[in-house]
């Protein structure tokens, strides 16, 4: 709500100004969570023993513990826990959403 500062947001950033106000709202250890889709390595164990590793497209929803933003590269980097489980991601399992 306006009053606590809590609520959803949802962005689909067009132009780089939008990386920057998504910057400004995020909060490092706010207990602010960001989902967004992004490339995992997952890797595999047959039953013979052997792995395989594949790149694999997730959504994860990462609690934020840090925030940044590159103005040359224009991207954001958020890091943190991973808060919503799935069969590749442990939950409070860190990754850096990019």
């Amino acid at each position: 709500s306006a009053k606590d500062g809590s609520g959803t947001v949802v962005l689909r950033c067009e132009v780089p100004e939008d990386l920057w106000h998504l910057y400004n709202m995020l909060q490092e250890k706010q207990g602010d969570r960001l989902k967004a889709s992004t490339m995992r390595k997952v890797t595999t164990v047959s039953s013979t023993g052997s792995t395989n590793s594949n790149k694999k497209r997730l959504n994860l929803t990462v609690e934020v513990h840090k925030v940044e933003f590159d103005p040359d590269s224009e991207e954001i980097r958020a890091s943190g826990p991973n808060r919503q489980e799935n069969e590749f991601v442990k939950l409070g399992a860190y990754h850096t959403l990019t």
